[in-house]
């Protein structure tokens, strides 16, 4: 029951939804939380104890990015405060995130229960996916929990098949979220080393997710989950081979069934890159094309070390039509604001990194390497380093989670 709680706490966290008279799901679960923390006031102040310190120095990092982005409209005379709202809305996540984990956390769960709960939520998400794409009547239902601007622009740019799933977050920032827990089940799989039935179904469960909400995740997310798998992985090669193996001819498998459902605008879209490499030799999307040619050019001088202190345009439009993530950083507060965003997210992996006392230091490196990875290559696409709400929550669930792990085991019951 307490595991079907926290799935579902973390579920209405992360895949954020708007609720009537509490604007989002966010918001709601702050209120509640806040509630039963008075009911569970023991349980709350021990463990909030723990974690005080950390909190307290990510939410300084937060107003301090809030301050920045508040300072360079003022100082380019642009008035353009339309960033802070993200920085706003990661700061509620964090809370809701403390009050979460002091609320649930107890001495008996193991270092891996809140990623397994990550992992629920996301495995939910995928069959609500699937139902979506095979029942219109359920997608309409699913609909209800997004915006119409969501809705519209899949309607127009994606033939209505790039909002199946449930909640405000689609496309881009759910696209990395699912790449992102396609390494996470590698992980907690090699760290379990029990039901690889159960891990492969759920594996292949995101995996068709992730084809549905975009394609940079699902290319980076499966490249890092393999490179996680060889670079702490003890087997025999053969066995690696064999697991591998497997692996790809089950996915292979599974692409090829689900290719014969989908609509060819879905097909042609999923595969593009299979599809372009088949014919050209080359491994091109016209989203990846469109990227690098006109979401990337160099910015004068002024601008690469200072900005230009405008994020939107007044047509609430990206400032000079690009979304790329460097590029958005450097136009509105130039390096020096980059280098923050870029410190503050260094500080977050590096404090999960010195609470993962369970890992040996092969794992411990690799897991590191492989988050670190992912955030830099996806901000090439997007808005990813210390910016993307769902995903710095997940950040937030990591962390925290295995800081309270650690507090309640000494340090020296763990192997490394």
């Amino acid at each position: 029951m307490r595991a079907t709680f926290d799935t579902l706490c973390v579920f209405l966290l992360l895949f954020t939804t708007k609720v009537p008279y509490f604007y989002n799901s966010t918001i709601l679960l702050f209120l509640f939380l806040s509630l039963i923390s008075f009911f569970n006031i023991k349980n709350v102040y021990r463990n909030f104890k723990y974690i005080n310190t950390v909190f307290f120095q990510i939410s300084t990092w937060l107003v301090l990015i809030i301050f920045i982005s508040f300072l360079y409209p003022f100082a380019h005379s642009t008035y353009d405060f339309s960033i802070i709202k993200t920085f706003i809305n990661q700061l509620i996540s964090l809370l809701v995130v403390i009050l979460f984990l002091i609320n649930s956390f107890n001495g008996k769960k193991n270092h891996n229960y809140y990623i397994n709960i990550i992992i629920a939520s996301f495995t939910i998400q995928s069959i609500i996916i699937i139902t979506s794409l095979l029942s219109p009547s359920f997608k309409s239902i699913i609909e209800i929990t997004q915006s119409d601007e969501t809705i519209y622009k899949s309607l127009v740019s994606y033939g209505g098949y790039r909002n199946l799933a449930f909640g405000s977050t689609q496309f881009f920032g759910l696209n990395a979220l699912y790449g992102f827990v396609l390494f996470l089940i590698i992980y907690v799989y090699e760290n379990n080393q029990k039901h690889p039935f159960l891990y492969l179904i759920v594996f292949l469960l995101a995996f068709i997710g992730c084809i549905f909400t975009g394609r940079t995740g699902l290319l980076v997310g499966t490249g890092l989950a393999i490179y996680y798998y060889f670079s702490t992985n003890n087997r025999s090669i053969k066995r690696i081979f064999i697991s591998l193996f497997v692996l790809t001819i089950t996915i292979i498998f599974v692409v090829i069934i689900i290719s014969n459902f989908l609509p060819d605008f879905v097909r042609q879209w999923a595969f593009q890159l299979f599809y372009n490499f088949s014919e050209s030799g080359e491994f091109t999307s016209t989203s990846s094309e469109h990227l690098f040619k006109e979401m990337y050019f160099l910015p004068d001088f002024s601008t690469f070390f200072l900005g230009d202190g405008y994020y939107t345009n007044e047509d609430g439009s990206y400032y000079q039509h690009t979304d790329a993530g460097y590029m958005r950083n450097l136009l509105f507060f130039g390096i020096i604001g980059f280098l923050t965003l870029a410190l503050y997210e260094l500080f977050i992996i590096k404090k999960i990194e010195k609470n993962m006392y369970i890992l040996s230091n092969k794992q411990q490196k690799s897991f590191m390497t492989s988050i670190i990875a992912y955030i830099l290559i996806l901000h090439i696409k997007g808005e990813v380093i210390g910016f993307l709400v769902s995903l710095q929550t997940m950040l937030f669930l990591i962390l925290f989670s295995f800081q309270l792990y650690v507090s309640y085991k000494p340090k020296n019951n763990h192997t490394r």
